[in-house]
C-alpha cells in the first residue's frame, strides 16, 4: 500500500501532532507499506530518519507571501499552531491590526501558506496513493489534502483528515464565523 502524510509539524518539533505522524509514518514503514510524509521546509535533516525507518520526506516550500523560506527561523513551529503570532493584549495598534488581518485571511496563522504550496506538489504526484492522512492541527495541513484531491480526482483511493479540535470552533483561536464555511467545505473532500 502506498501511504501519505501530510503535516505541518514533525519530528523533531515537540507536540502531539509532531509526535502522531511520526509514529504513523513508522508504523506504516514497519508493516511493509510505502510511506511518504510531506513536511514544510524548515532546514531539518530527516536523512538519518529516513535510513532508520525506511520511509521517505518530502520537503515543500513552506510560503511564498508571510511565511517564504527567508523568514523561517522566526516563523519554525513550536507547540501551538499560531506560533508566529503574538497575543494581542501586548502588542500595539498596528500589530494587533496586523494579528487580526492575518488570522482573518490566513486561517491558521502563518501556515495557511502551506495549503497551497503542498497542495501544487500533491496534485503533481504521478503515482497514486492508496490512504493519505492529513493531520492537523494547523488546518493548512488539511487544506493541502483537500485542494490537491479537487485537481487530482485520481490521487488517492481514501483521505483521512486527523482532526481531534475542529478549527472554526475553537475557544483559543477564536476564528472568524466565515471560517466555518471553508472548513466545511474542505472537509467534504475527506472519507
Amino acid at each position: 500500500m502506498r501511504v501519505g502524510i501530510v503535516t505541518y509539524f514533525f519530528h523533531p518539533v515537540l507536540n502531539p501532532r509532531a509526535f502522531r505522524a511520526l509514529e504513523l509514518a513508522k508504523e506504516f514503514s514497519k508493516q511493509g507499506h510505502e510511506v511518504i510524509v510531506y513536511v514544510p521546509d524548515l532546514n531539518q535533516e530527516y536523512s538519518a530518519l529516513q535510513s532508520q525507518y525506511n520511509f521517505k520526506v518530502v520537503k515543500v516550500e513552506p510560503g511564498f507571501y508571510l511565511n517564504k523560506k527567508s523568514r523561517q527561523q522566526s516563523l519554525k513551529p513550536t507547540s501551538t499552531p499560531l506560533s508566529s503570532v503574538k497575543p494581542v493584549a501586548k502588542q500595539g495598534l498596528l500589530k494587533k491590526i496586523k494579528t487580526w488581518l492575518i488570522q482573518t485571511f490566513y486561517p491558521g496563522g502563518f501556515s495557511f501558506e502551506f495549503a497551497f504550496t503542498c497542495s501544487k506538489v500533491l496534485a503533481n504526484e504521478s503515482k497514486p496513493f492508496d490512504l493519505i492522512i492529513s493531520v492537523g492541527l494547523p488546518i493548512s495541513a488539511h487544506l493541502a489534502v483537500a485542494r490537491a484531491r479537487r485537481s487530482n480526482k485520481s490521487l488517492c483511493k481514501t483521505a483521512v483528515a486527523d482532526y481531534g479540535d475542529p478549527y472554526s470552533f475553537s475557544k483559543i483561536i477564536n476564528p472568524p464565523y466565515f471560517h466555518r464555511w471553508l472548513e466545511r467545505h474542505m472537509l467534504k473532500k475527506f472519507d
